[in-house]
């Protein structure tokens, strides 16, 4: 009767104080862009649902140039646009050139289903709607 070897591969597993991923940055800014066109900043509160609330931007340009920077320089501070996804593709190419040269470098873009619905919700329950 014949048995077959058993053969070991040899496994090095990582330290358990490894961690998969940095930090998430603290001091990224979020921009949220309604279907509509507005331009809308974070609040940084969150409604019941746990959704991001927004309020709307008047001059797009001017608040990127008031954004406080910290200890980044423009073009390395981290911004996040969450556009609707309804949203025509210009007005999102739009976004990004005005980021580009207010020197804006460091861009994400989400994707949302309805960015604009917790503030049309909580400017309704502000009017008692």
């Amino acid at each position: 009767m014949l048995k077959k070897m058993e053969k070991q591969i040899p496994i090095i597993l990582p330290d358990i104080t490894s961690k998969l991923a940095d930090d998430p940055d603290e001091q990224i800014h979020i921009i949220g862009l309604s279907e509509d066109g507005r331009y809308l900043a974070n609040s940084g509160q969150k409604n019941w649902q746990g959704e991001d609330l927004y309020y709307p931007i008047s001059n797009f340009s001017e608040y990127l140039k008031n954004l406080p920077l910290g200890n980044f320089k423009a073009k390395n501070l981290p911004i996040r646009i969450d556009a609707d996804r309804r949203i025509p593709i210009q007005k999102v190419i739009d976004t990004l050139d005005i980021c580009a040269i207010q020197g804006f470098e460091n861009i994400q873009l989400h994707l949302l289903r309805d960015i604009y619905a917790p503030v049309q919700r909580q400017l309704r329950n502000e009017r008692g709607y």
